[in-house]
């Protein structure tokens, strides 16, 4: 499993959730777990701490994050995430890029959460959630709780042996200045390197293209990874590569379809 959290407003939100969803997840998980359901109820839990944490003044009401989490299981990838950090699969062949967050959660240019919003009473100003909070999915953020949920996307793939080779896990600093092409040609020209390196050189070009944001990356090489199992060799932890313009992003991680499955 790896993740990205991305955190606003402060980053106790961000570490919070590095720190602990990981012991949260295993609590509810089981090998006959249903993953999504799983997901979802580790969310909400851990939404409902930082609420508690944010009655008692341990949080500000403006703290939050978002999160990208990727489970593994096999040939089988399980992505839940909310707010815009955002996950890739580097692929061979003519395609090379598989978009594993179809929806993004921020009020601008997305008319479902507008909406979504709105029908939960808030209002969408400029771009923004009453005017402060651009994201409109997001931990934490217990001014905005009544409409900035956590509840996540849920996402399965299906992974091909022989074709999916890397797998990309970014918060937006790295979104906003590269494209997921331009990102996929920097993977695939590193490839032989280390999955740290591989995330040096993305965060290179972020660097070279002017990014004014925090940047966390998580590379994960998945060809070489099933190698690795195949042989009965213990696969290493994915090494979470961070850069901070400004502090607030965390990651961590632990232990046949053209188009991802969404499961509502």
């Amino acid at each position: 499993m790896v993740g990205v959290f991305d955190g606003h407003g402060g980053e106790r939100v961000s570490q919070y959730l590095a720190e602990n969803f990981s012991q949260r997840f295993l609590a509810h998980y089981s090998a006959a777990a249903n993953l999504p359901s799983v997901f979802r109820e580790t969310f909400a839990e851990i939404d409902c701490e930082l609420e508690i944490m944010a009655a008692a003044k341990q949080l500000y009401d403006t703290e939050g994050s978002t999160a990208t989490v990727v489970l593994l299981v096999n040939d089988d990838l399980y992505l839940a995430y909310v707010g815009d950090s955002a996950a890739m699969l580097v692929r061979g062949g003519d395609d090379p890029v598989l978009k594993l967050c179809a929806e993004i959660d921020t009020a601008l240019g997305n008319a479902k959460e507008v909406e979504r919003v709105e029908h939960a009473g808030g209002v969408v100003i400029k771009g923004r959630v009453l005017g402060e909070l651009a994201l409109t999915r997001a931990f934490g953020d217990s001014k905005y709780k009544a409409y900035v949920p956590a509840e996540p996307h849920v996402v399965h793939q299906r992974l091909e042996e022989g074709t999916d080779q890397f797998l990309v896990l970014a918060s937006d600093g790295l979104w906003n200045v590269l494209d997921e092409e331009e990102a996929a040609e920097i993977v695939q020209g590193h490839a032989a390197e280390s999955e740290d390196g591989i995330a040096e050189a993305l965060h290179a070009a972020a660097v070279n293209r002017n990014c004014r944001d925090n940047v966390t990356i998580v590379v994960v090489n998945i060809e070489k990874r099933r190698a690795m199992s195949k042989h009965g060799s213990v696969c290493p932890s994915a090494a979470p590569t961070s850069r901070y313009a400004r502090t607030g992003t965390r990651g961590f991680n632990f232990g046949d379809n053209e188009t991802p499955e969404i499961i509502e």
